[in-house]
């Protein structure tokens, strides 16, 4: 099985074979609290882990320690590194542990726990099946649960869509596409938003410009901005969708036919007007015009609003966990 031990040798943590792509830039950038691996036989790293207890959100009044960077090989492994893991953040105050999370809910995070006849999409997280079970194994619950949903024939219609786009344009709320050439910019002014939009979501924290500019500036070559729509009022957004083709279709020879529709946000000062529904229809009309005939709505957590705005037509496709574990004071 391995011991469980505190590494400072990031080589090393980076070196699982099966795990999901993480370069020592990443897990530096994304300044853990400590790591934590499994070696077995021939050094050979079969589990490994990182850990926050520091700037960490707080769950039912309770100090949070994260586990991310999450990867093991066996039940065995995962065992020992999750003991570990847990007896680490207990002795940092924390009393109740949440993972498998990246640090934070703007990076990777949560687990596929129902995963379904269709391939991964661009930007999906992906971990080996048994990943779930590892940690239901080891005492974890389910603390959240999401879904992903293929909408499969883009010319079905929101019926309340309509409506929506009217009300809309009574409030002097206008619809556009993202500006290319002032990239950077369009991107200071969703991260404004975001913060805005998400300071009551679930585990949320906030970040700064400079990391949310270095998470997303790397993504715009594979973007289309005609399915990035920004709600502007009086020229201050107000809502945006984002919508990405999923490109992994064509690494697996497929035709690139479905959009995924990943974020939605909303400024809560302007809820109730149907801005959101209003963004996910216009998003799915103009995948439709642009030849795509499939949508995907991503990573919805199953008691969120958005999850009443998923597209007519629509089945679900993947589920997915975040666990959480209450531990025992050190």
């Amino acid at each position: 099985m391995g011991n469980a031990l505190l590494t400072d040798d990031l080589e090393l943590f980076c070196s699982p074979r099966a795990a999901p792509n993480l370069s020592v830039e990443e897990v530096e950038w994304h300044d853990a609290d400590a790591h934590c691996v499994v070696v077995g036989d021939c050094s050979r790293v079969t589990a490994r882990c990182s850990l926050w207890w520091r700037s960490t959100p707080r769950y039912r009044n309770q100090p949070v320690g994260v586990i991310g960077h999450y990867d093991a090989y066996t039940a065995d492994a995962a065992a020992a590194l999750l003991a570990t893991a847990g007896r680490r953040l207990a002795e940092q105050g924390c009393s109740f542990a949440v993972g498998p999370m990246d640090g934070n809910t703007w990076r990777r995070y949560r687990l596929i726990s129902e995963r379904g006849p269709e391939p991964i999409f661009f930007l999906e997280p992906a971990h080996p099946n048994a990943s779930a079970a590892h940690f239901m194994e080891n005492g974890f619950a389910a603390m959240a649960t999401y879904f992903s949903s293929l909408s499969p024939d883009l010319d079905q219609h929101d019926p309340k869509a309509a409506q929506a786009g009217a009300r809309l344009r009574e409030e002097g709320i206008r619809i556009r596409s993202l500006d290319q050439g002032s990239f950077v910019d369009e991107l200071r002014r969703i991260h404004s938003l975001s913060l805005a939009s998400f300071k009551d979501n679930f585990l949320y924290t906030p970040i700064g410009e400079a990391e949310f500019l270095a998470m997303y500036l790397p993504l715009q070559p594979y973007i289309d901005p005609r399915l990035i729509l920004i709600a502007e009022h009086n020229g201050s957004p107000v809502g945006f969708m984002v919508g990405i083709p999923d490109l992994l279709r064509a690494r697996a020879g497929r035709p690139v036919d479905t959009v995924i529709l990943k974020t939605l946000a909303v400024h809560p000062d302007y809820g109730g007007l149907g801005i959101g529904r209003a963004l996910i229809s216009a998003c799915q009309e103009t995948a439709r015009r642009l030849g795509y005939g499939r949508a995907i709505s991503a990573l919805i957590r199953e008691d969120n609003t958005s999850a009443k705005l998923v597209p007519p037509g629509s089945y679900r496709i993947r589920r997915y966990t975040l666990f959480g574990k209450e531990l025992t004071p050190s």
